[in-house]
């Protein structure tokens, strides 16, 4: 083998499309470490590794803008309006979800509360106007057992977390 490589400082920038500068960099990177027969192969290899990009969000990266209004003017205006729109639409769905939630816990405490009311005095009337306490005691003892599942199970999303 030849000589270790030097430490060098070589912060060649390397813009998006040119792959053959690239390669020219890690090529001369990889200097003796490699034989010159694999060379080629593992400068290829290291470049499809490296030349891979990714990025998320609403919109496209500021480089990826400025090609697209190079082919087509007023196209990143129309990707960045695209994408305010699509920001308002999840805001928009956000909010009719989180009232429509709300609304069905208010449905559920009315009904709660509407069911319990009617248990309570079907419970009184049954003891007004029957002799027996097993009726009464029925009535009475659903709305309790009601009432006590609630506080034990507390306000969950039905899978058993709370909220």
């Amino acid at each position: 083998m030849g000589k270790p490589p030097q430490k060098k400082n070589d912060t060649t920038p390397v813009v998006e499309g040119e792959v053959d500068t690239f390669e020219a960099v890690v090529d001369k990177q990889i200097g003796d470490l490699v034989p010159q027969g694999a060379r080629k192969a593992v400068v290829s290899r290291i470049t499809t590794v490296l030349m891979s990009e990714q990025f998320s969000g609403p919109i496209a990266h500021p480089r990826h803008l400025e090609k697209y209004e190079r082919i087509q003017s007023g196209a990143a205006d129309r990707i960045i309006s695209m994408a305010e729109a699509q920001q308002v639409h999840h805001i928009e769905m956000d909010q009719r979800i989180v009232a429509a939630e709300v609304a069905d816990r208010k449905l559920g405490m009315w009904l709660g509360a509407g069911t319990f009311a009617l248990l309570i005095a079907c419970a009184l009337l049954s003891a007004i106007f029957t002799d027996s306490e097993i009726i009464p005691g029925f009535f009475l003892g659903t709305a309790a057992l009601g009432g006590v599942t609630l506080l034990i199970k507390g306000r969950s999303n039905g899978n058993g977390t709370n909220r």
